[in-house]
């Protein structure tokens, strides 16, 4: 939980929100179901953004990114940098005192 002046913020990814996107996106298409639950576990009250980029990176591994490099014409790193952003904007937010 991050600490700024008497506020502390704390950031969570809900599980439904992930799941959609990796089908949405279709992600996660090279894990078993164990991975993939695994993936959900990974996922707490109070994400810092190591666990957060944990998440991305166990994503990143469990995707056909030559695929996706291939199809959208773009480097393996750009497929991370995608994934990470993704991701990200799942992330909430939240104020406690």
């Amino acid at each position: 939980m991050k600490k700024v002046n008497n506020l502390a913020l704390r950031q969570q990814i809900f599980r439904d929100e992930l799941r959609t996107l990796c089908i949405n996106k279709e992600w996660y298409t090279l894990g078993n179901i164990k991975q993939y639950d695994n993936l959900f576990d990974r996922l707490s009250r109070d994400m810092d953004d190591t666990e957060i980029i944990g998440v991305c990176i166990d994503i990143y591994d469990h995707t056909d990114v030559e695929q996706f490099a291939q199809e959208y014409g773009v480097s393996y790193e750009e497929v991370f940098d995608n994934i990470v952003y993704e991701v990200y904007e799942l992330v909430h937010t939240f104020v406690e005192r």
